[in-house]
């Protein structure tokens, strides 16, 4: 869904060491993360994916945006 390596994945987790999602695991947030960017799916096509609602999904993207961005 991503066409990231498994290699790349865990180096874009290492960036991404404080960021402290508070429901959900870091990975899955960042696997949202990236297949928005991949594939363009609406918030709310990857909310229901994710099983967390829209407003939970955008906040998290947001904050892994400007985490990846300052880095």
């Amino acid at each position: 869904f991503t066409s990231v390596s498994q290699n790349v994945f865990n180096l874009l987790l290492d960036l991404l060491n404080d960021y402290r999602p508070r429901s959900f695991e870091k990975q899955d947030m960042l696997l949202a993360f990236l297949m928005k960017l991949k594939q363009d799916m609406s918030f709310e096509v990857l909310a229901g994916i994710f099983r967390m609602s829209t407003s939970t999904l955008k906040f998290n993207f947001y904050a892994i945006l400007d985490i990846l961005f300052t880095r």
